[in-house]
């Protein structure tokens, strides 16, 4: 069921497009593997091989258990080492894991699908929990980018009738992880597309942001921020997902972080991060248009805007 899961992702645009992107961005690091692996990894698996993962890391020493609400903790805590006192199992070891190799051109990946459109998706290599301050400028770059009709990319592509879909993806990661834009057009406005894009790249890089420009983009962070927490399982998952990464703190912490980001901070990280000489371009074109890697490299219409 699991490798027909993954086949049917791979037969879709979207989930093949994902996968060309982040397998062209990280050559090294895991980060460019496959979530749950190739249809033919999983098929080769036993319940020998699932087993023996089962024991190595379910174990209490690798487990978080949060518990959000009006509760007893200390009845919370004597139940837990009733029901996993006795389990056994040694903490597990996370390997040191060597960083990616920063970009220092346009890697480009092209494939074909049966389909009327073009997605062009692009990513740059964006920053790790570690550096919170980053992130949490990070995530207003997203929300000043791409957060719907008030994201900049709106007006430059989707108002402009370039693109059909745009949108802007930054998941905060252990490692440095990728700020994703994607965009779906028709075949003929491909490069204009992109050229919009590295524009709006270039213009945070170039224009500091006013105080009301960023007041209007941590509010809208901070609203979606509340919404996504509204719920006694959204603040559980929140403090699970920020534990996960190494502390949970940084969930009741995160809009006072956000709050610190100053116009300064947010030019010195695109500055930082969003290279437009070098990124990651993947790009997926209809069958009957193949597309080369050298077509995708055609100059787009602006000086900076090389793709």
């Amino acid at each position: 069921m699991i490798a027909r899961e993954l086949i049917d992702r791979l037969d879709r645009a979207g989930g093949a497009l994902d996968d060309l992107l982040w397998t062209t961005a990280f050559s090294t690091h895991p980060y460019g593997r496959p979530i749950g692996g190739s249809p033919a990894q999983v098929a080769e698996l036993t319940a020998d091989d699932v087993l023996d993962f089962y024991a190595r890391f379910y174990v209490p020493a690798n487990m978080a258990l949060v518990v959000v609400g009006d509760v007893d903790a200390a009845g919370i805590e004597a139940r837990v080492a009733e029901l996993f006192g006795g389990r056994t199992g040694a903490p597990v070891e996370v390997p040191e894991i060597a960083p990616e190799p920063d970009p220092v051109d346009v890697a480009i990946a092209v494939d074909t699908r049966e389909s009327e459109a073009t997605i062009v998706s692009f990513a740059w290599r964006a920053p790790e929990v570690e550096d919170f301050a980053e992130v949490c400028a990070m995530d207003l770059i997203y929300t000043i980018l791409g957060e719907g009709p008030l994201g900049r990319l709106h007006g430059a592509l989707n108002e402009q009738g370039l693109a059909l879909m745009s949108d802007v993806q930054y998941l905060t990661q252990r490692d440095r992880g990728l700020l994703i834009i994607t965009a779906l057009t028709v075949p003929d406005k491909e490069l204009e597309v992109r050229t919009a894009i590295l524009a709006e790249i270039e213009r945070l890089r170039a224009e500091p942001l006013t105080g009301e420009q960023l007041d209007e983009a941590k509010r809208v962070l901070r609203i979606g921020y509340a919404f996504s927490n509204e719920a006694y399982s959204d603040q559980a998952g929140s403090l699970g997902f920020y534990e996960g990464l190494g502390d949970y703190t940084l969930a009741y912490e995160y809009i006072d972080h956000v709050n610190a980001v100053t116009p300064e901070l947010v030019q010195q990280v695109a500055t930082e991060y969003l290279n437009p000489d070098a990124y990651t371009l993947a790009i997926i074109r209809p069958q009957p248009r193949p597309g080369t890697t050298e077509e995708a490299r055609a100059p787009c219409s602006s000086s900076f805007a090389q793709g």
